[in-house]
């Protein structure tokens, strides 16, 4: 009876042990039984914003407010509020192999699509939550995203 119980025990330990150690992203969740595509689907608010580990406000960047939406056939918005105007710009989006990064490429005025940008790590991708963090350039840039639709 001790054996089967120790046995059990190991084995939950064990458990709780490799999902811990296989987390995908570094903030989140350790497990997920809906892809990290359709987890992405939705409207986001820019709920935090961070410059080498510093936070920035929105109205030190000449922004009211920014929210960002992704749909399923890989497209999306961006609106910005800057002094009460709504600035809205399309994009698309892809996710590399192994889902840990995103890119977006943005339509530029005259319809055309422009370059994809470098991939974004995602360090959390909950169903309301969406962080992602940039460090292609000199500083490192931390976008944490609310889920609002």
């Amino acid at each position: 009876m001790k054996s089967k119980l120790f046995i059990q025990l190991f084995a939950f330990s064990l458990l709780i042990f490799v999902s811990q150690s296989c987390k995908k992203y570094e903030n989140g969740p350790a497990i997920s039984f809906i892809s990290a595509e359709k987890r992405i689907v939705g409207k986001y608010e820019l709920e935090t914003y961070k410059i080498n580990g510093i936070e920035i406000k929105l109205s030190e960047i000449g922004l009211d407010n920014f929210e960002k939406e992704y749909f399923e056939d890989g497209k999306g918005k961006n609106y910005s509020r800057q002094f009460n105007n709504l600035i809205e710009t399309e994009f698309e989006w892809e996710l590399n192999k192994d889902k840990t990064q995103i890119r977006e490429r943005e339509k530029g005025l005259n319809g055309e699509w422009g370059q994809w940008n470098s991939f974004y790590t995602i360090t959390k991708l909950t169903k309301t939550e969406f962080w992602t963090l940039n460090e292609n350039s000199a500083e490192q840039h931390e976008f944490h995203y609310l889920k609002i639709k």
